[in-house]
């Protein structure tokens, strides 16, 4: 499913390059538009409610398919540039980092609250939204270093011939127009975690 998901999102970006080649929009205005858009999920993330949600979730999805865009416009047109590559790294992360924290400020209060023998309450979604952006910032910092020292990209997600784990990002439509979001932003952040700390064994070992 994932395989067949991947081939969709790039036929449709190089239909949508084909296009947008004949213009004279550039790489970094569709990267700034993904940006806008995840800011603008975000907002209606942080309502609560769950038709707003749905409208989140659809503008997110569109703002990561532009990911897929904006660099093969930049191939297409030969505009590949080391701004362009950090400037979509700094968005890509922003667009991760505003999803947390959109999701989160509409969790309703209490939602991942643990009691121990009802003394101690301990709110599990700071923590998992503190985690979350950490490692998303994390990454990129690790991808920047990575580029810097060797010129070449670094931490690209793991894929198999099957299944390729940057397509799980998509998962928020459904799980979300399902009524899980609070599930989805759980899942992720502990994802989001385990990802950098993958990303910190990789970067050592290329280091060495």
């Amino acid at each position: 499913m994932f395989k067949y998901r991947k081939k969709v999102d790039e036929k449709i970006a190089a239909k949508v390059v084909k296009y947008l080649v004949k213009t004279h929009i550039t790489p970094n205005q569709v990267t700034t538009f993904s940006l806008l858009l995840a800011a603008f999920a975000a907002v209606f993330f942080s309502f609560g409610i769950y038709f707003f949600s749905v409208i989140g979730s659809l503008l997110f999805i569109f703002a990561k398919f532009l990911d897929h865009v904006d660099g093969q416009l930049a191939r297409e047109l030969k505009k590949e540039t080391k701004f362009g590559w950090y400037y979509d790294s700094f968005v890509d992360t922003a667009t991760y980092i505003l999803m947390f924290v959109g999701i989160s400020a509409g969790i309703p209060p209490g939602t991942f609250e643990i009691k121990f023998f009802s003394i101690i309450n301990f709110d599990l979604q700071n923590y998992l939204l503190f985690s979350a952006i950490s490692a998303s910032i994390l990454n990129t910092f690790l991808g920047i270093i990575h580029k810097y020292k060797t010129s070449k990209d670094f931490y690209g997600f793991p894929e198999t011939n099957k299944v390729a784990l940057e397509d799980g990002v998509y998962l928020i439509g459904p799980i979300t127009w399902i009524g899980f979001i609070n599930f989805f932003f759980l899942i992720a952040s502990i994802g989001s975690v385990v990802f950098v700390i993958y990303n910190i064994k990789r970067f050592v070992k290329s280091t060495k």
